[in-house]
C-alpha cells in the first residue's frame, strides 16, 4: 500500500506542475527577461548529488520590476548572467513564470512520472 501512495505522489506532483507550466505558456504573456544571477544550492539529504542552479530573472510588467527565481534548478547553470531569455508570466500573478522552451524540465518531470508508475506497479503487484 505504501508503494502505491509513493507512486501516486511521484505521478501527481509532476503532472500538476506540468499542467501549471503549460497553462502559463498557453494563456500567459510572453516577455523578455534578463538573467541577473544564478542561485547555487547544495542538495540536502543523505545522498549528496551535487549542487543545483536556479536562474533569477528580472523583467518589468506594467512599470513594476520583478525579480523571480525559476522554480526548477539544473545540475549545471543553464544561463549566463546578463543573458536575455523569453519567458511567459501569469497575467494575474506576474511572479509565476514559465520558460518558453524548457525541455530539460519536461524530461525531469517525465522521469518522475515513470518512477511513479514503477512504484504503483510494484505496489499493485504486492497487493495481488
Amino acid at each position: 500500500m505504501l508503494l502505491l501512495l509513493i507512486g501516486l505522489c511521484f505521478i501527481l506532483f509532476p503532472v500538476g506542475f506540468f499542467i501549471q507550466q503549460r497553462n502559463i505558456r498557453k494563456s500567459g504573456i510572453k516577455i523578455e527577461a534578463v538573467v541577473i544571477k544564478t542561485e547555487k544550492r547544495n542538495s540536502s539529504g543523505r545522498k549528496r548529488t551535487g549542487p543545483s542552479y536556479f536562474p533569477v530573472f528580472k523583467y518589468t510588467v506594467n512599470d513594476v520590476d520583478f525579480e523571480t527565481e525559476y522554480v526548477v534548478g539544473n545540475m549545471l547553470p543553464k544561463f549566463n548572467d546578463g543573458e536575455t531569455v523569453s519567458i511567459y508570466y501569469h497575467k494575474d500573478k506576474p511572479q509565476n513564470i514559465s520558460l518558453s522552451n524548457d525541455l530539460s524540465t519536461e524530461i525531469f518531470l517525465l522521469i518522475f512520472i515513470v518512477v511513479g508508475i514503477g512504484f504503483v506497479a510494484a505496489g499493485a503487484n504486492a497487493l495481488l
